[in-house]
C-alpha cells in the first residue's frame, strides 16, 4: 500500500480540511505515515493569511523536499496555492503539483502528482458541504467541527474573501449528523470553528441561526463541552451572548477577535464596531458571568497607526483586561484595500509595538487568571506524566511528581494556557481525553497550576 506523509500549516479550518483529504485518500488505497522521508506522496496543505505564513509554507516546501526519496511526489496544496499556484510553480520547481483549498477529492482522482490543478474560487451559491467536516487534530478527546466556509465581512487587511470565496453555511443537518457522529466516537468536546461563526444561518429547512444550532448541539450525546471559535464582535448579538453563558455544554468562552480598539483604525479596516461596541460588549459578558473568558486578537502597525494610537491601545487593553490575547504586526497582502493605505508603519516599529502588547498581556493574564484560585475546575486532560506524552515547553511540573495536565473550559485547544496538578499518593492518574477536577491553587503566566481532587 502506498504511503503518504501531510504536513498542515495554519488554522483549525485547514486542519479540517487535511482530515478530509485523507478520507479520501484513505478510501483511494493509500495509508500514511509520519516519516516523510519513507512516503510515496508528501503533501503540504498551506496557509496564506499573511506574509510569516507564506514563508513558513515555503520553508516547510523546502525542508520536506530534501528529505523525500527517490521517486516520490511532493504536493503543496490550500490557501496558499489557490492564489499564487503560478508563481509558486515557478519558484518551486522542487514541487510536483498544486492543487487549491478543494483538494480532497480532486488528490484523490489524481493518477499522476504532476501539474497545476484546476483552481477556481467557490462561489455563493455553492454550498459548503464537505465529505467530511471535522478533526480530531484538537488534542486528546477533542474534534475541530466546521459549520461553514469563506467570508463576506471583507476587512481591508484581509485576504480571506479572496482565497476561501464568500461565506457559505453548511446545512444544519449535516452539522448535527457529523456531531452525533463525533459523540458516538468518543470525543468530549466539540469546538465550532469557521471564518466568520457568529453569522451562522442553516441555508436548509430550518433556517436556524447558531443560537438555535447550539441548543440543537446541546441535546447530543457524548460530548460534555461545546466551545465556539470565531465570533466576530458586530454579529455576536445579546441573545447569542445569553445563549453561551446559558450553561450546560456550551463553555463560557468568547473568541472575539477586534482587530484594533482605536475608533479610527476599525474604520479604515472596515470592521463595522467602535471601541464602544467592544467595550459594551465584554462589559456585558462579564455582568452576566464573571468567570467567562474572552480571548481576542489585535493587529499592531495597522497603515495609519501613530504613537498615540499604540498608547491608547495599551491602556485600553488594561480597561477591558482580555484573558486571552495574542497579536501581529500587519502585512500587505496583495488585493486587499489596505495594502495601498499609507502612511505605513516601519515594520521594524510594528514588531516593537506587538512585543510592547504581548508584554502587558503577560502581566495582564495573571491577574485574570487569579480569579480562579481557590476554585475545583473540570479539566480535559491531554498528557501525564504516566502516560507516553511529554509536558508542553514552559509548563512547570514538579521534577519526579505525578502530575497531569490539560485544559479547563477557559483553555481553547492551541492556542490558550493549560492547567497542570499534582497527583496525591493513592489517587488514579486521570487517561488524555478524559476529564478531571483540578483544584487551583496558583496561576502563573498564562497556566493554572494546582492538585487533583
Amino acid at each position: 500500500m502506498p504511503l503518504l506523509y501531510l504536513a498542515t500549516l495554519g488554522c483549525a479550518k485547514n486542519a479540517v480540511d487535511s482530515a478530509d483529504a485523507r478520507r479520501a485518500m484513505a478510501a483511494a488505497g493509500w495509508d500514511e505515515t509520519g516519516t516523510p522521508s519513507e512516503a510515496d506522496l508528501i503533501i503540504v496543505n498551506t496557509c496564506g493569511f499573511i506574509t510569516a505564513a507564506k514563508e513558513e509554507s515555503i520553508d516547510t516546501v523546502l525542508r520536506l523536499a530534501e528529505l523525500k526519496k527517490s521517486g516520490a511526489r511532493l504536493v503543496m496544496a490550500g490557501c496558499f496555492v489557490q492564489r499564487n499556484a503560478s508563481e509558486l510553480a515557478d519558484a518551486l520547481p522542487e514541487v510536483d503539483a498544486f492543487f487549491g483549498i478543494s483538494f480532497a477529492e480532486q488528490l484523490a482522482r489524481t493518477p499522476d502528482f504532476s501539474g497545476i490543478f484546476p483552481i477556481r474560487t467557490p462561489v455563493s451559491s455553492e454550498p459548503y458541504a464537505p465529505r467530511l467536516g471535522s478533526s480530531f487534530d484538537a488534542g486528546p478527546g477533542a474534534a475541530w467541527l466546521k459549520i461553514s466556509d469563506g467570508c463576506d465581512n471583507c476587512c481591508s487587511y484581509c485576504a480571506i474573501p479572496l482565497i476561501r470565496g464568500p461565506w457559505r453555511p453548511r446545512e444544519a443537518a449535516d452539522i448535527l449528523r457529523e456531531a452525533r457522529e463525533l459523540g458516538a466516537a468518543g470525543i468530549r468536546e466539540i469546538n465550532i470553528i469557521s471564518q466568520d461563526t457568529s453569522r451562522y444561518a442553516d441555508p436548509g429547512p430550518s433556517g436556524m441561526d447558531l443560537v438555535r444550532l447550539l441548543d440543537a448541539l446541546e441535546a447530543i450525546d457524548g460530548p460534555r463541552w461545546i466551545r465556539v471559535l470565531y465570533l466576530h464582535p458586530a454579529t455576536t448579538r445579546p441573545e447569542l451572548v445569553s445563549r453561551i453563558l446559558a450553561g450546560g455544554k456550551i463553555v463560557p468562552y468568547f473568541d472575539l477577535p477586534v482587530q484594533s480598539l482605536i475608533d479610527s483604525t476599525l474604520q479604515r479596516m472596515k470592521r463595522r464596531t467602535t471601541w464602544d461596541d467592544i467595550r459594551r460588549l465584554t462589559g456585558l459578558i462579564r455582568e452576566k458571568n464573571p468567570l467567562a473568558t474572552i480571548r481576542t486578537t489585535l493587529i499592531a502597525g495597522y497603515p495609519g497607526e501613530t504613537a498615540a494610537d499604540h498608547a491608547l491601545t495599551l491602556r485600553r487593553m488594561e480597561e477591558i483586561g482580555f484573558d486571552k490575547l495574542g497579536a501581529f504586526a500587519w502585512s500587505p497582502e496583495e488585493g486587499t484595500p489596505a495594502a495601498h493605505e499609507r502612511p505605513r508603519v516601519r515594520p521594524s516599529t510594528a514588531e516593537r509595538r506587538v512585543h510592547d502588547i504581548m508584554q502587558l498581556q503577560q502581566t495582564l493574564s495573571p491577574r485574570r487568571l487569579s480569579r480562579f484560585k481557590g476554585l475545583t475546575l473540570p479539566v480535559l486532560i491531554s498528557g501525564s506524566t504516566q502516560s507516553d506524552t511529554t509536558p508542553p515547553p514552559g509548563l512547570a511540573i514538579p521534577a519526579g511528581t505525578p502530575a497531569c495536565w490539560g485544559r479547563s473550559p477557559a483553555d481553547a485547544p492551541d492556542v490558550d494556557g493549560l492547567v497542570s496538578a499534582v497527583i496525591p499518593a493513592g489517587k488514579t492518574v486521570p487517561a488524555p481525553g478524559s476529564f478531571a477536577d483540578i483544584r487551583i491553587d496558583s496561576v502563573s503566566e498564562y497556566d493554572l497550576h494546582g492538585e487533583l481532587a
